[in-house]
């Protein structure tokens, strides 16, 4: 029975035992899953506080790097509006300097012209007198009335004044055909040096600079949905380092339309979620602050042109802010529509013609290509403009010169023959257009068909970039006597079909060719 005690107390001090071990290693490792629990959450914090510093410090550098574009692009349109100002400034002496020498010319005409009829007064009243004396001399030698003496004498005056008439139009047909060329060139170069602008060539931005993988990611979207989305609405491509592993590249041939994305991309950038109502919000902001800078830029181009106040039609102001973003041949249309613009103007101050007509029908000649990419116009850019200043209300004149430029009517004014003759200047200036590889290749090869298609030719080169065509001809089939008119035709062809710039010099070959070969006859 003592012995069933003892075995009884002890089995139950040793489960007394083995539960407080149990307890002991149960609390043993709650408190190891605590203390581990608790170092990660210190682990975890003290990488989300260094994440949250690494986010500030690229924020601050973000922010300072934005802060230091938007100084850097501020004093840059500062100085360029310095630039411009003094531009105008010195426009204006020009002008005022043209207009005093104007004056002095008016003034020495003025004078030659009292000159030259006191002396007409003085010769009517001598050649009166030397009449009538030479009549009394007459009538007392021939004994002849007064009457037929008259007649002797108109008949004489006649004839000397035939011969000076003749004299007259033989001296102006000569400085037509020999002076006036000479003098035209010499106004038109004096113009051209006055102008100290560089070329019209402009190079707008296009890309973005992204310092953060994550920007770039959130801009792309899962599975590329955001991009396409905004791709989409913005009608334009986006190209990923295509320039550089931190910048992307908004491409499209709508200038406009490009730098609207460009704007709503970089507001883009600062999000922290991008979804399709935050692209929608971007775009529409980014179409807001491009109204208002593009009626910026057509303030400025109105105060360059003196455009008047009562012309100042926001609409149109936007308008002319358009033309910055459109080119032609890589030629920019706002900048080479103020060249018209002064061009004209000066030409029309030189040969006493309207200057405030060739002006503003020289800057107004491509409004039209300020809207003609968009993609309900279908219309050519000249009956655009015509049609855009008729409905601002602009004089006939104004009109006039502007439409004409592509001879799309006759043109029935001076002032349109200058802007014409202006956009020429403009566009032929060294550096003020371009051509695309494909459009070089494009005209190359068609030149070359053309001159294939004549008769007897062997072979056809395109030469000195497009600007010489020379053709081999075969001897067997072409005598000298045609190649004259194979020339005169396939000139005519050229210029019917094809749209060149400068000329073309077509060159004809035909050459017999005798080949023989010497044998050693002791082989």
């Amino acid at each position: 029975m003592a012995y069933s005690l003892d075995k009884h107390v002890m089995e139950t001090g040793i489960s007394i035992g083995i539960g407080a071990v149990t307890l002991i290693i149960g609390y043993a490792i709650s408190k190891m899953r605590f203390t581990s629990t608790k170092m990660a959450a210190t682990q975890k914090a003290a990488t989300m506080l260094t994440e949250a510093k690494e986010n500030e410090a690229a924020i601050r550098k973000t922010t300072a790097e934005n802060q230091h574009s938007a100084k850097k692009r501020l004093l840059d349109v500062e100085n360029e509006v310095k630039e411009r100002l003094e531009t105008v400034k010195k426009r204006l002496d020009l002008l005022e300097k043209q207009d005093q020498k104007w004056e002095d010319r008016l003034s020495n005409m003025a004078n030659q012209k009292n000159k030259i009829s006191n002396e007409l007064t003085e010769s009517q009243e001598k050649i009166t007198k030397l009449n009538g004396q030479e009549l009394k001399e007459l009538m007392v030698k021939t004994g002849e009335n007064s009457e037929s003496v008259l007649t002797e004498l108109e008949a004489k005056y006649i004839s000397e004044f035939q011969m000076d008439y003749e004299k007259f139009i033989q001296k102006s047909e000569y400085f037509t055909k020999e002076e006036a060329p000479k003098v035209a060139r010499s106004i038109l170069t004096s113009i051209m040096n006055r102008y100290s602008e560089p070329s019209s060539v402009d190079r707008l931005e296009n890309n973005i600079t992204v310092h953060q993988d994550k920007a770039k990611g959130r801009i792309i979207g899962k599975g590329g949905m955001n991009i396409n989305y905004f791709e989409e609405k913005a009608n334009v491509y986006v190209l990923f380092n295509d320039q550089g592993p931190e910048v992307i590249t908004v491409s499209c041939f709508h200038l406009l339309r490009r730098e609207i994305a460009r704007i709503a991309l970089t507001k883009l950038i600062k999000l922290n979620a991008i979804d399709e109502k935050a692209i929608d919000k971007a775009l529409a902001e980014a179409k807001t602050e491009m109204d208002v800078q593009l009626e910026k830029i057509g303030k400025w181009a109105a105060d360059i042109i003196d455009l008047p106040m009562d012309k100042r039609d926001p609409e149109l102001l936007r308008l002319m802010g358009r033309l910055k973003y459109r080119t032609s041949y890589g030629q920019n249309i706002l900048y080479h529509s103020l060249e018209i613009a002064f061009f004209s103007s000066m030409m029309a101050s030189e040969i006493g013609a309207d200057v405030d007509i060739a002006r503003l029908g020289g800057f107004f000649h491509d409004l039209g290509k300020a809207i003609d990419q968009d993609d309900d116009v279908d219309k050519p850019h000249d009956y655009l403009s015509k049609e855009l200043l008729e409905k601002f209300d602009f004089s006939w004149e104004i009109v006039h010169a502007a439409w004409t430029h592509h001879d799309a009517i006759p043109i029935e004014t001076i002032e349109a023959e200058l802007v014409k003759a202006a956009d020429a200047i403009s566009a032929g200036r060294p550096g003020a257009r371009s051509e695309s590889a494909e459009d070089y290749y494009a005209r190359i090869n068609a030149l070359e068909a053309m001159a294939k298609d004549e008769k007897g030719v062997d072979k056809v080169f395109a030469m000195s970039a497009g600007r010489e065509l020379r053709l081999y001809m075969n001897p067997d089939k072409i005598q000298d006597d045609e190649m004259p008119a194979i020339a005169a035709h396939l000139k005519d062809n050229i210029e019917t079909n094809l749209s060149y710039p400068g000329k073309i010099k077509v060159n004809l070959i035909r050459q017999l060719t005798a080949v023989d070969y010497a044998k050693d006859k002791k082989l």
